[in-house]
């Protein structure tokens, strides 16, 4: 059987090694079109290719995990649960667990620089609803409420009306 979402995180994804190149390729083409969190005291590097490599490897593990509200495991998750698992099971990084805490946490950046791994913020209130993780070219993963952990567009209509931002996770060096 051909499963195009299974096809999409293999084009995303592939299983050998990116060349370096295209791991850092990661400017959403729509970027001018979001709105940009206001803040930018410092600069945390974007993740390195060994770091990318775990993290993709706990993405394969949850990808098409269904949705399950407060979950963190592969039984069923939550949006925040599934980027939080992601990051302590990959890199051994603790982060909040709700999106408002996430959303917090995380410095902010601008979407023109958004990188592999770096979270994406969504809402409709001024508050933050929903976060995802940043892969490359405008995508990003996350879990859903219809389906679950599965790919995303920021340019598709539903999330470039309701994108808050985006913020990225400190990272030790050797993690």
């Amino acid at each position: 059987m051909h499963d195009p979402a299974k096809q999409q995180l293999r084009v995303l994804l592939p299983m050998p090694i990116i060349p370096l190149a295209m791991l850092f390729y990661a400017i959403c083409s729509c970027s001018s079109a979001l709105p940009q969190r206001e803040s930018f005291i410092q600069s945390y590097p974007p993740l390195q290719p060994p770091q990318i490599e775990l993290l993709k490897q706990e993405i394969r593990r949850y990808y098409q995990v269904p949705y399950r509200w407060g979950g963190s495991t592969e039984e069923g998750m939550d949006c925040s649960g599934f980027v939080s698992t992601l990051y302590r099971n990959a890199l051994g990084v603790s982060l909040p667990r709700t999106v408002a805490e996430l959303y917090a946490y995380c410095l902010p950046i601008p979407a023109r620089e958004l990188a592999f791994g770096d979270l994406v913020f969504f809402g409709e209130t001024g508050r933050p609803a929903h976060v995802g993780l940043y892969l490359q070219k405008g995508y990003f993963i996350d879990a859903g409420r219809q389906k679950g952990v599965g790919l995303n567009k920021l340019s598709d209509s539903y999330y470039r009306r309701r994108y808050m931002g985006a913020g990225r996770v400190r990272v030790v060096e050797g993690s």
